[in-house]
């Protein structure tokens, strides 16, 4: 049997899921809501773009592996603090109105995904720079979000829920 497992994966199709990091920060700003920064952002996410999650899947269906247990990361293997995120996307997008607060006991500090066995099934893989594919989310976001207020056959209902 194989599995993969997933690290933080962003990118367009990924607002289906509103509870993810990048999705909560371009919908306060949006919205010109607060957003609720846990730990003051001292913590590090290992992201990796959905572009780059497809490349791999379609290379492992293909690809000869012999192994019978075998449990894949699909990753970029390179951290970014959330603050260096957040610094990132006040630069180049605008300011969200952020409330730092205390550490969440319930939340890792850290993600990190090891993808040297990955590599070793799915040759020449290229990771997409994470800030390179946030700002793609975002503006494929804005797009979406700006799509979906001018339709007047959207319900309300079907925006996503708040972050």
């Amino acid at each position: 049997r194989r599995h993969t497992r997933f690290r933080n994966v962003t990118g367009v199709q990924t607002c289906a899921l509103p509870i993810l990091f990048l999705m909560k920060l371009f919908k306060s700003f949006f919205l010109k809501k607060k957003f609720y920064l846990n730990n003051n952002g001292k913590h590090l996410r290992d992201f990796t773009y959905i572009g780059d999650v497809l490349f791999i899947l379609q290379k492992l269906v293909n690809a000869k592996i012999n192994k019978k247990h075998l449990i894949l990361n699909i990753c970029r293997s390179d951290p970014v603090s959330i603050n260096k995120v957040i610094n990132f996307f006040q630069e180049k997008i605008g300011n969200v109105k952020l409330i730092n607060i205390k550490k969440n006991n319930l939340e890792i500090l850290n993600t990190y995904g090891d993808n040297n066995l990955i590599k070793k099934y799915v040759k020449n893989i290229k990771f997409t720079n994470f800030f390179e594919g946030m700002m793609k989310t975002f503006y494929w976001y804005k797009d979406r979000k700006s799509t979906r207020l001018n339709s007047s056959h959207v319900s309300e209902s079907r925006m996503p829920s708040s972050a």
